[in-house]
């Protein structure tokens, strides 16, 4: 009877624990905040995510501390102001550790059958520029397409940046 009233002690004390301590809030990033991202220089940068409601979000970046607190509805954003082109940069953002980041400029390229044209299918043409060209300071996002038709979304399809070097470039859309 001791050992039953031992283990049934325990259980209590493990199930006390668990509904008792704090869950390990975790701060999430769109997939464009990550390594390899290029910010644009010369404009004030936004950086956002959510969290759980009331969590407070630390974004580190060149020294400085930005503090917020994410909203009832667990989303959150840091204003930094316009740096000039620079990097490669790490930033962190509670525990998550972002690197080589660069500030320069972003393009926005968009279309439809023009802008899906890998650079592969045109290899026959541009094999030596593809070859010799590496600039690790160029980067690309590549945007799945990703339908859906009942309202806007809040990320993406996993992606993240690319350098531009002999390998990725075939990726690299025109």
């Amino acid at each position: 009877m001791k050992d039953i009233c031992e283990f049934f002690k325990v259980w209590l004390i493990v199930f006390i624990l668990c509904f008792t301590l704090p869950g390990e809030a975790k701060v999430n990033l769109p997939q464009l905040i990550s390594d390899g991202m290029i910010l644009q220089r010369g404009t004030e940068l936004t950086i956002w995510g959510d969290a759980d409601p009331g969590e407070e979000v630390t974004v580190t970046f060149l020294k400085k501390r930005y503090v917020t607190r994410a909203g009832s509805d667990g989303k959150w954003a840091v204003k930094i102001p316009a740096r000039k082109a620079g990097g490669p940069y790490v930033m962190t953002v509670n525990e998550i550790r972002i690197e080589d980041i660069l500030i320069g400029d972003v393009y926005l390229c968009s279309g439809q059958s023009n802008m899906e044209l890998p650079v592969a299918q045109v290899m026959d043409l541009f094999k030596e520029e593809v070859e010799r060209d590496t600039n690790p300071m160029i980067r690309q996002f590549k945007v799945w397409m990703d339908y859906n038709f009942h309202g806007p979304q809040e990320d993406v399809k996993k992606s993240g940046w690319s350098r531009l070097d002999p390998e990725n470039a075939l990726n690299f859309r025109r």
